[in-house]
């Protein structure tokens, strides 16, 4: 598919109508799966890019900023002015430089992979762009862990979510959601040191208080181990027992000893995402997602990991897969390899997920690539792309 043709159809005139676009695109090139090479016919497209800022942007008033474009919705503005423009109808997002760069220092993955498009998927590229471009390791950094991993938990967050069927009874959607903090335990030990997991314990009670509870292990909903009326009845479901499983609450047990604050605070943060995520289905009817839509967020899922490992193996940004190995994972996972009959996934599909976390753990702690980026060198860096834009 040529990406310029494509920005000739008249639903893009946009770029080349809008002031704070037009001349001044530093990058235009593919998001999702175009970029990523897991399109199928009938993928959506997805634009991303990269503006440079304007003139007054640099060197006017601060505060006037937004007085030029407060009358046009799609111009995004925080506090420091012109953020991004965004255009929903062509599902375009096209960030301002100050923007994509507070989020590539971080190695965000949503922009990061910007910079590691394929060659013919870049429609412009200006020498500002090209300046990035040549210098994307610069924002490589061991940071990338906690980025990519963070993103990765999330998407399997709403993946577990999504699986929290209409046939499940409200304790198994209950038990998905402690399944999925379990799995939290590893990466809240690393990230807050002074966490353990044996200080926050969840359960769920029947109506007569009794807990049916899952062990401290991260499992899934087959491996379950059950323990109802003090008989303990392991690796089965719920659904094989004659449990009141449709009338339960969801308790938890805290026991902090020694806990730093902001370590509190920070599990707490972590932890309410994801009772917050969930609390819109425990106890109401879910819309099943299509097993279409289940299966790419899987593959994306997968294809995180995979773009952070080669980040540290290779100290470079390859947002495109299919010249890469295991590129046919992605595409089994995509076309529904790893999910049962019943819509769940086989437990090798949550190995597969914790496999690829332990390794991405051991790269980051065996890559060359520094703690953070160099700011001195990034810095050296924009001077000379707004050098060269005015």
């Amino acid at each position: 598919m040529n990406i310029n043709e494509i920005l000739q159809q008249p639903e893009y005139s946009f770029i080349n109508n809008e002031r704070r676009l037009e001349n001044n695109i530093m990058l235009l090139t593919f998001g999702g799966s175009h970029s990523y090479g897991t399109n199928g016919p009938s993928s959506d497209i997805d634009i991303r890019g990269i503006t440079a800022p304007l003139k007054e942007d640099i060197l006017g008033i601060n505060f006037a900023k937004q007085e030029y474009d407060k009358n046009n919705k799609n111009l995004i503005f925080g506090s420091n002015g012109f953020e991004q423009y965004n255009d929903a109808a062509t599902d375009t997002i096209i960030y301002s430089l100050d923007k994509i760069l507070k989020l590539l220092y971080k190695c965000n993955p949503n922009t990061i992979e910007i910079l590691g498009c394929k060659k013919d998927h870049y429609a412009k590229i200006s020498p500002a762009g090209q300046l990035l471009l040549d210098n994307r390791k610069l924002f490589l950094s061991k940071m990338a862990f906690n980025s990519f991993s963070g993103y990765a938990r999330q998407q399997f967050y709403r993946l577990k979510n999504a699986l929290a069927r209409d046939t499940m009874s409200l304790a198994e959607k209950q038990f998905y959601m402690i399944d999925v903090i379990n799995r939290m335990y590893n990466h809240l030990e690393r990230a807050f040191p002074t966490f353990d997991k044996n200080f926050v314990h969840f359960y769920v009670t029947d109506t007569e208080g009794e807990k049916l509870f899952i062990n401290n292990q991260m499992v899934s909903l087959d491996d379950l181990v059950f323990i109802y009326k003090g008989k303990t009845v392991s690796a089965c479901k719920a659904g094989s027992y004659n449990l009141d499983l449709d009338n339960t609450e969801l308790r938890v047990d805290l026991n902090l000893k020694e806990m730093k604050p902001q370590d509190m605070v920070g599990v707490y943060n972590e932890v309410s995402a994801v009772l917050k995520d969930f609390s819109t289905h425990i106890g109401h009817r879910n819309q099943k997602k299509d097993d279409y839509h289940l299966n790419k967020h899987a593959m994306h899922l997968v294809r995180l990991y995979m773009m952070c490992f080669d980040i540290f193996e290779k100290q470079d940004i390859i947002t495109y897969r299919k010249d890469t190995p295991n590129y046919d994972l992605l595409l089994k996972i995509k076309e529904g390899y790893f999910q049962e009959k019943d819509g769940n996934y086989n437990p090798k599909f949550y190995r597969l997920i914790d496999d690829y976390e332990s390794k991405l753990k051991e790269l980051a702690e065996k890559t060359t690539l520094p703690d953070e980026p160099d700011i001195g060198k990034i810095q050296e860096l924009v001077i000379k792309i707004k050098e060269t834009i005015l």
